[in-house]
């Protein structure tokens, strides 16, 4: 029993040391939370858990005024920093960023490939073009230019191929292919490259001419000349063997089918209309050639 009464007084007497001594615990872990404290790295609940040590250790009735002094600045400080966590995350609210349309990126490269495809084609096509206008041998011509047809199917390919065919005394493979010339043509126009459309029709009336069908010549010549006369250009664009491209009179074109039509007409003993053409020609174009079939012809007139 005496025992117990010691050490109830014992703690009793020794319970505002252990305050003391908990006092200096209390200001040390105050300044620890004040270091995370710091506006760049802090939080609400360190500060406030900075502010509740500083209270406690203030609770000690025996600090100096140093103490008193210190623990004041510190909650000041820690107080500070409080109010600047709040601007801070006021100022850290997310802003609201406008949404951008996706693009299909997938969708561009394919359709700038497709167009550079394309071209790519055009100019293989132009090239077996051009060696076809320089080869002198005729069933290479036709390969070429069937070649050409294959890369870009164009009017004045098939045009060109008909020609060779007709020098190669394929008058059927011409016909065939000076109308399909002339349909592309109707359909798709020159492209802009102020090609000669009504060479089709001339071709036409060659390959009819090789097969002495002399009537549907006729027919395709007249059918060059009208295209000729609805053309309001003054000019054409004809590409030489060296794939020069030269600018020629719509009339020099004009002339050589009036002169074809005056040979046909001559076949056909009808040289009254023969005269006329080649007249007609040589006016269109004082070339010698259509000269001298105009004084060949000029005895038969009647």
């Amino acid at each position: 029993m005496k025992n117990i009464r010691l050490l109830v007084c014992f703690l009793f007497l020794s319970f505002p040391l252990v305050k003391i001594l908990g006092s200096d615990f209390d200001f040390k872990k105050a300044k620890e939370y004040f270091e995370k404290c710091q506006c760049d790295t802090a939080s609400k609940k360190d500060c406030e858990e900075a502010l509740r040590y500083c209270a406690e250790y203030l609770e000690n009735e025996k600090l100096d005024i140093d103490k008193i002094n210190e623990v004041k600045i510190l909650q000041k400080k820690i107080g500070d920093c409080l109010e600047c966590i709040k601007s801070i995350k006021t100022q850290k609210q997310p802003i609201p960023t406008p949404s951008i349309p996706k693009v299909n990126k997938q969708l561009e490269p394919q359709l700038s490939t497709a167009e550079e495809k394309k071209q790519k084609q055009i100019k293989i096509a132009w090239n077996y073009n051009h060696k076809g206008n320089r080869s002198k041998n005729h069933n290479e011509a036709i390969d070429l230019y069937t070649k050409a047809i294959e890369h870009n199917p164009k009017f004045i390919y098939y045009s060109n191929r008909a020609r060779a065919k007709i020098n190669n005394r394929d008058y059927d493979g011409a016909i065939v292919d000076a109308k399909e010339a002339i349909e592309r043509y109707n359909k798709y126009g020159d492209g802009g490259s102020n090609e000669d459309g009504g060479e089709s029709y001339r071709l036409l009336g060659e390959a009819y001419s090789g097969l002495g069908e002399y009537q549907n010549a006729i027919n395709s010549y007249t059918e060059a000349i009208n295209w000729y006369d609805n053309h309001k250009k003054t000019g054409l664009t004809y590409v030489d063997a060296s794939g020069k491209p030269i600018s020629l009179p719509i009339s020099e074109f004009k002339a050589q089918v009036y002169n074809s039509r005056g040979v046909i007409y001559c076949k056909l003993h009808k040289f009254n209309d023969a005269y006329a053409d080649f007249v007609k020609a040589y006016e269109l174009d004082p070339d010698e050639v259509y000269d001298r079939n105009r004084n060949r012809v000029a005895p038969y007139i009647k």
